[in-house]
């Protein structure tokens, strides 16, 4: 594959550190003249010091590499007009960083066919994203997002007194939109059929809609039943602000706490069931009044790191495990690590993750594996061509070990059933197991 890379701020010098180890051609496109030489200096590439809109350098690159162009400035509009104008010199397939989402309806972090352009991602939506998952995850084994947050796969281990335990699947009235997709018992994972049983100490996986599978798990398994309910965020950027949105239909107590006077008027008006605290994250004194040491879940989430890693510290030193930190220099990441800070989320890390995600195998827009390569948990969107689309699912064989566990058309989330018919566009996330993905990579027509 050859490739053109716009850009190598944090995020292009991720992409191109990778796109090497995948023996990738690369030609990098910089406009400034000192990143143009470091570039030089630390990679073995050809570097041009141009302007990415420059069509006398368009003309030159697409007689270099043809496959892929990349677009990771820092401006949003040269971004999506570098891209368009790839696609115009015959470049295969283009992808463009957009740092705003005032461009999209929705909080999807990644958008397919955007004018043209094959694949544009939000980072402001991934990183909602991302604290959207690690806040849900406090207390299930693990959780897993599909479809912009609104598709979920979670693994939870069921409490004693689960009202499931001593039946079989098909005997378990599961609320509407969300189904048990595989029972975990000693290591061994069985994909769910109507008579599998659900036994004492059985993990199990569910995959539907986020704020179902939310509540069920919730319900049935180690989560608000040992834990404490109450959810600080320290400080907001607009992903944090996106992360809260995507949590209205969360079961936790969330509370603000915020130094500005106008902002916390802002957002107490802009989440009416948030409890939004005036103070500084920092005061130790006001944190005890607010009884921080009784939440379950801590992000520090302002626009400083420095701020991020000192609130961080703190939440841990008064006894919350699970903290969470937003940090914006990807250079800082292992600082908090070190410091036994391992949930951290970093914009640029996230976006670069998601384009060499598609560089890799561009058909998956998202993957989890469970139990060690037992099954697989992939999103994908449909082609015109895919046999899966040629009839209602009632007469399609699906290969024992598959199951469709939800499907997101344009704006629209729902779980299928024997009607629905599946169409080319469907973004629709499977699980399978190694037997069965042959068979179900032919009818996705991959």
């Amino acid at each position: 594959m050859d490739v053109i890379l716009c850009g190598c701020g944090d995020v292009g010098r991720y992409v191109l550190s990778n796109l090497i180890e995948l023996n990738a051609q690369i030609l990098v496109i910089e406009s400034d003249p000192v990143t143009a030489e470091d570039i030089r200096d630390s990679f073995d590439v050809l570097v041009i010091n141009d302007s990415a809109l420059s069509v006398t350098t368009f003309e030159l690159a697409a007689t270099i590499a043809t496959d892929l162009f990349i677009a990771v400035m820092g401006n949003d509009a040269e971004n999506i007009v570098a891209s368009m104008l790839a696609k115009e010199h015959g470049i295969k397939k283009s992808i463009a960083r957009v740092g705003s989402n005032t461009f999209f309806k929705t909080t999807d972090g990644t958008h397919d066919d955007f004018l043209g352009i094959d694949l544009v991602l939000s980072p402001e939506s991934l990183t909602a994203q991302e604290i959207n998952r690690l806040v849900r995850s406090y207390g299930a084994l693990s959780v897993d997002q599909f479809a912009g947050g609104k598709i979920e796969a979670t693994r939870i281990k069921l409490h004693e007194t689960s009202d499931w335990i001593g039946y079989s699947v098909q005997d378990i009235k599961l609320p509407k939109d969300m189904m048990i997709a595989a029972v975990i018992e000693n290591g061994i994972l069985q994909a769910a059929r109507g008579g599998t049983m659900i036994r004492p100490n059985s993990e199990v996986l569910l995959i539907g809609l986020s704020e179902i599978v939310n509540k069920a798990a919730m319900e049935q398994g180690h989560l608000l039943r040992e834990t404490r309910e109450k959810v600080f965020f320290g400080g907001l950027t607009q992903s944090s602000r996106m992360a809260l949105s995507l949590l209205k239909d969360v079961h936790h107590k969330v509370h603000i706490i915020e130094q500005s006077r106008s902002v916390c008027e802002q957002l107490a008006e802009q989440f009416e069931k948030v409890t939004v605290i005036h103070g500084d994250s920092t005061n130790y004194r006001k944190l005890q009044e607010e009884d921080i040491d009784l939440c379950r879940t801590f992000l520090s989430g302002s626009r400083d790191d420095s701020l991020n890693l000192t609130v961080s510290l703190i939440a841990k030193q008064m006894g919350i495990e699970h903290v969470i930190a937003l940090v914006h220099d990807v250079n800082r990441v292992p600082l908090f690590e070190r410091l036994d800070i391992p949930r951290v989320v970093c914009p640029n890390l996230l976006t670069g993750e998601e384009i060499v995600r598609f560089v890799q195998g561009e058909q998956y827009k998202a993957m989890s594996v469970i139990e060690n390569g037992a099954a697989e948990i992939f999103e994908v969107m449909l082609r015109e061509e895919a046999p899966i689309t040629q009839a209602p699912l009632k007469d399609i064989i699906m290969p024992v070990g598959s199951l469709i566990g939800g499907v997101k058309r344009d704006d629209m989330v729902f779980m299928p059933h024997g009607e629905d018919q599946l169409r080319k566009g469907d973004h629709i996330v499977v699980m399978v197991t190694p037997r069965a993905k042959k068979g179900v990579q032919r009818l996705l027509g991959l």
